[in-house]
């Protein structure tokens, strides 16, 4: 990986991915694996090949597509586009006495209904970012303190926010060339 990065053309783009990039992302990944959303791999040439075309570092495209693009495109398939996992996925976790990340079984949790159009990287996230959160709300508590539960108490005491404006454009957009481009092909 430092390798990659450190031989990496100079010439590469770094920053956040924009709506043109996520589109040639899409268009490429279904042309390499048209059931990619079902399958789930491809290999890491293919994302060398795709990270070159939008000259960006191959990690990071394949970061990208695993933790924004595929939960997104399979969110809308499920459904489930506009539904908030965190509290399922937390109630779930305190419910069954996981207190820690590493005892879910992941693949087993995303095929469970309540979680349909889901990843395990994108729950394992949302979770992350649970985490994150409670720990900056409650500094006093070290690693082994932050349990679901404690994740729990911190998403009770929050207040959420709509999705900002030019998230849902952006969304609309994606899923929009999506529709068109891919499954109407």
């Amino acid at each position: 990986d430092r390798y990659d990065l450190l031989t990496a053309s100079k010439d590469n783009q770094c920053g956040p991915f924009t709506v043109d990039d996520d589109k040639l992302t899409i268009r490429e990944v279904f042309a390499i694996s048209q059931n990619i959303l079902e399958e789930g791999h491809i290999v890491m040439e293919d994302w060398q090949m795709i990270g070159k075309k939008l000259r960006r570092p191959s990690k990071a495209v394949y970061l990208h597509w695993r933790n924004v693009l595929e939960p997104m495109l399979k969110s809308y398939q499920a459904g489930t586009l506009d539904m908030d996992v965190k509290e399922v996925l937390i109630s779930y976790l305190v419910e069954h006495n996981l207190k820690y990340a590493q005892e879910v079984d992941w693949k087993e949790l995303v095929k469970l209904p309540q979680f349909a159009g889901t990843t395990p990287a994108y729950l394992q996230q949302l979770l992350l970012r649970l985490q994150t959160g409670a720990g900056r709300k409650y500094p006093q508590l070290s690693q082994v303190e932050l349990t679901t539960e404690t994740m729990q108490m911190y998403l009770n005491s929050t207040t959420r926010r709509a999705q900002s404006g030019k998230k849902l454009e952006y969304q609309e957009e994606i899923i929009e060339f999506y529709v068109s481009n891919i499954i109407n092909t």
